[in-house]
Formats: C-alpha cells, structure tokens, sequence
C-alpha cells in the first residue's frame, strides 16, 4: 500500500494489500510509472554504500579542518588572533562559500551539469549518486541555514531558482528541480519535496514550481512534479501534489487539498510580501552571527568567572574555605546568570530600537 503525505489512519484499521490512502480515502494502487526499472537497475555492494557515505562527510570534514587552519594560522601573535577572533563571523561566512564551491564541482562528477527529474530504484547507483548529491548541499548550507547566506549560495552557488531577496521563501530540497518565484512566503515546517518514494522500491524525482507571491503555511507538503500558480494560498497541514487542479488567486486547504476562491472586494487591500535590499540581507546576516558569538563568549565568561572565584577563595584552611567558596560562587554563579540574561535581553531591545524604533 501507499500512504501519501498528511493522510490519516485511524488506529485500528487494516490497510488492505495495493492500496492507495490520501488523506482519508482510499483508492486501488495502479501500476506506477517507471516500474519497468525493477528489472533494468542492479542494487550495489555494501562497499558502494560506505563510499557514497563517506562522500557525504566531506563538506563538515573541510569545515573542521579550514576552521582548525584558520585559528592555527591566527596564532602566531596576539594581535592576529585578536583580529581573527573579531572577524571570526566573515571568515565564516567565507569558508561557507569555500565550501559550497568545492560541493558544486563534487555534485557535478556525481550528477553532471544539472539534476533532471525521472525514476530510480533505491539503492541503486543511481539513486546513490543523486541522494549524495542531495545530501552534500544540505551539508554544505548547514553552516550558514537560516540565514541570508543560506539563500544567496543556494542561488549563485547551486543555481536555484529561488528569490534571494526574501529570507522567508523556503529552501528546495534539490536546488536543481525547483523554482521559487518572487515574494514568497513558507512559513514553519513547509517542504519542497522533490522525491517522492513509491511501492516496489521505486522513486520519483520531480519538479516543483512555486509561483510568484505564493504563501505556504504551516506544515505544507509540496509533492514532486507540482506546480503552484500565482497568488496562491496553500493552508496549514496541506499535501499538494500533481493532480490538485487550481488557479490563481485560489486557496487550497486540506489532505487531498480543496480548492476555494478567494474574492477581494473593493475596499480588501491586497497585501504583498516585499523584498529586502541585498545589503539588508547581509547586514542582518553579519549581526546575527556577532550576537551568537557574543552570546557564547558571554556564557563562557560566566563559567570562567565562577572557577576562578571559587578557586581564589578555597585557599587557606581547607574545611571552611571548601564551604565559603561553594557558597560564594554559587552566589556569584546567580548574580552572574542574572546579568547575562539583562545584558543580552538589553542589546537585542537596543537594536531592535535601532532597526525599527
């Protein structure tokens, strides 16, 4: 049987044999395409398998090793580790990049030119080398996910089709089968899927189109070979995929998604995701890092500060100055927690009041 995205089975029940299950109907299974594949591919070795893998690693292995090289270079004198430590968010962000070159010329020994949609059998070669390939992307954002760099080397270093200029336009899962049109909006848990695993062992890779000023609510399920029109509304826990009929300016809503019309009387105002400037983006990008460093410097501090106290006051009789100093840095330990929450809590209202007022 085949339980699609977002469906519902209800404890209890008996799922009979070649069945299909969407949301809550059940359908006979027809033959699905590609099944001709089963015969044609040959499954791979266990050594194929630890290879594909180890491939995998590379991006988190080179991240290791740059930064290793980068504070092992900035060493030598204090100045430049004084330097290096302060510039540490830039020279992140460009290994990131690094980084994501390197993967760029690695996915095109694995998958060529450009990922294309069609069928594959799991655990085959050719699954093996797109879902490496796949997987050394998602590695390769990982360092800078949720962020705006995230996007711009998803765009200029993968060459998705995706709109740079809005951080809240979801990312694809291959940038190369999906297109992500201007001003669009994916809010929390939406999926871009772009694989799609069918009975018999067969997967489906496909492409997904997002339309221009879109918006995707929480938890929506995008399925392979999916298109999504202009001015769209996919509601909250939504499955599309290529047999929902809609069109612009609709709402789908639902597991097997419906379809309603939206109708803007005269005086509705129709409201429109605007995009950033690309030096925003950056800016906030830049900032974003410098407040998790600052806040992992701040809470190392804190730590440090504690061992020291109770170090300089557990001198001299043992007993008493044992008891003293657990009892002073336990205090310190407090008052020092307290005022990191009041410091970071006053820089993010500080630059919240500069941002916005």
């Amino acid at each position: 049987c085949w339980i699609k995205s977002l469906s519902l089975v209800m404890q209890g029940h008996q799922v009979a044999d070649s069945t299909v299950i969407m949301g809550h109907e059940v359908t006979e299974l027809e033959q699905a395409d590609g099944g001709e594949l089963v015969e044609s591919q040959r499954l791979l070795s266990f050594g194929w398998h630890l290879l594909f893998l180890l491939i995998s690693f590379i991006p988190a292995v080179m991240n290791i090793l740059l930064v290793i090289l980068i504070f092992f270079l900035a060493s030598s004198n204090a100045r430049t580790s004084l330097i290096t430590m302060i510039l540490y968010p830039v020279w992140i962000s460009i290994v990131g990049v690094f980084i994501a070159v390197c993967v760029r010329l690695l996915r095109y020994l694995l998958i060529g030119k450009r990922a294309q949609s069609g069928w594959e059998i799991i655990y085959d070669f050719e699954f093996l080398r797109r879902n490496t390939a796949t997987s050394l992307y998602h590695s390769a954002i990982l360092i800078s996910e949720g962020t705006a760099m995230a996007y711009l080397i998803t765009r200029y270093a993968f060459g998705a089709m995706i709109d740079v200029k809005n951080c809240f336009s979801p990312l694809p899962q291959e940038p190369d089968l999906t297109r992500i049109g201007r001003c669009t909006f994916g809010a929390n848990g939406v999926q871009l899927r772009n694989t799609s695993f069918r009975c018999g062992g067969i997967v489906r890779y496909g492409n997904v189109n997002i339309g221009d000023n879109s918006m995707l609510l929480d938890r929506a399920v995008i399925s392979p070979d999916t298109s999504i029109k202009e001015n769209v509304m996919v509601g909250p826990m939504t499955s599309v995929n290529e047999d929902t009929t809609h069109d612009e300016n609709t709402l789908l809503l639902g597991t097997p998604a419906l379809r309603l019309n939206r109708k803007l009387s005269e005086s509705d105002v129709q409201m429109q995701i605007t995009n950033e400037p690309t030096t925003h983006l950056l800016l906030h990008n830049l900032l974003t890092m410098y407040f998790k460093d600052l806040t992992f410097v701040l809470i190392t501090v804190v730590f440090y500060v504690n061992g020291v106290v109770f170090y300089l006051f557990s001198e001299g009789d043992f007993e008493k100055s044992k008891s003293i100093a657990v009892g002073i840095s336990f205090g310190i330990f407090t008052l020092s927690i307290i005022a990191l929450v009041v410091v970071l809590l006053s820089i993010c209202l500080l630059t919240k009041w500069i941002l916005i007022g």
